[in-house]
């Protein structure tokens, strides 16, 4: 391959510039970073500056099916590798977070951790990470649901993970504007268990008293 092509809002796509450019690689990184609005996130436009700066070129779109029809466009135009992290070699590399994490405390302590605490966006890293703790040893996983999350690949984790799985969310700021306001950590909790019913996954609830009673004590 002459070069690669990720799909990405930034982090894992500057990680990509620079091994590419130590590789000699030409990349192309596709951000989706405009809202309907053409209104740009300031965070993911700024992170396009360091995958320039690596010697990457960078396309930004809008959040959509768009970035990933253009993703396979480009691909089939120029032949690079595909390089996105949703993909099997992707999810494969982020594995040795998971395995390394697994090792490193039981090398340390002398056993498996008791809660890995994730932090979850598309999925690719959640994904990883689970399979790498898995394959050193570690049999639970807790999945943070800091937004809305991608349902599918985190609840498919569940049914698949050899072992119990946690789904914990942030608290909102206030319950006053849950409906018309944002709410990310309900409805990112909300979506997960519809999914989760979905796909025939039982498990228990703890009630949100019992969390705030818990942390006072």
């Amino acid at each position: 391959y002459k070069g690669v092509i990720a799909a990405t809002s930034g982090n894992y796509g500057a990680a990509v510039a620079s091994q590419a450019a130590m590789q000699g690689l030409k990349c192309i990184i596709v951000q989706e970073c405009y809202d309907s609005k053409q209104s740009g996130q300031p965070e993911i436009i700024e992170k396009a500056r360091k995958c320039e700066a690596l010697g990457a070129e960078v396309l930004q779109l809008s959040v959509g099916p768009e970035l990933f029809y253009e993703v396979l466009m480009m691909l089939e135009e120029t032949g690079y590798f595909n390089a996105s992290l949703y993909s099997a070699f992707g999810v494969g590399g982020v594995e040795t977070l998971g395995w390394e994490l697994g090792h490193q405390f039981k090398e340390r302590y002398g056993r498996n951790p008791d809660v890995v605490v994730c932090a979850n966006a598309g999925g690719g890293n959640l994904t990883g990470t689970a399979r790498g703790l898995k394959k050193a040893g570690c049999n639970a996983l807790v999945v943070y649901l800091g937004n809305f999350g991608p349902e599918s690949s985190e609840t498919l984790l569940a049914k698949y993970f050899d072992g119990p799985v946690m789904f914990v969310a942030a608290a909102e700021e206030t319950g006053s504007d849950l409906i018309d306001g944002r709410g990310d950590a309900y409805c990112g909790m909300l979506n997960a268990s519809y999914n989760l019913k979905l796909r025939n996954i039982k498990g228990d609830s703890i009630k949100s008293r019992e969390i705030k009673e818990t942390h006072k004590a």
